[in-house]
């Protein structure tokens, strides 16, 4: 069995009247639902897009042959 935990969060009347309305537009029975299916969504698409980035960084040794000649182009000039 899992191990359930709480998690307390406190809005305005405002916001808790417009967040059960979209849950409602969305079909789901409970508040807690669109929560936990908001944050899981945007939790799964925020470790994809690291994924994404991390595949397609350079190599170590590969960003420091691109990145040295652009170094030195950058420095300084000297009087």
């Amino acid at each position: 069995m899992k191990e359930i935990s709480r998690l307390a969060i406190r809005l305005t009347k405002e916001q808790k009247e417009r967040f059960e309305h979209v849950a409602h537009l969305g079909g789901f029975k409970t508040l807690t639902e669109l929560v936990i299916f908001s944050v899981e969504e945007q939790g799964n698409k925020r470790e994809k897009l690291l994924k994404s980035m991390k595949r397609s960084l350079l190599p170590k040794e590969t960003g420091k042959a691109f990145l040295k000649p652009s170094y030195l182009r950058l420095s300084p000039m000297k009087n």
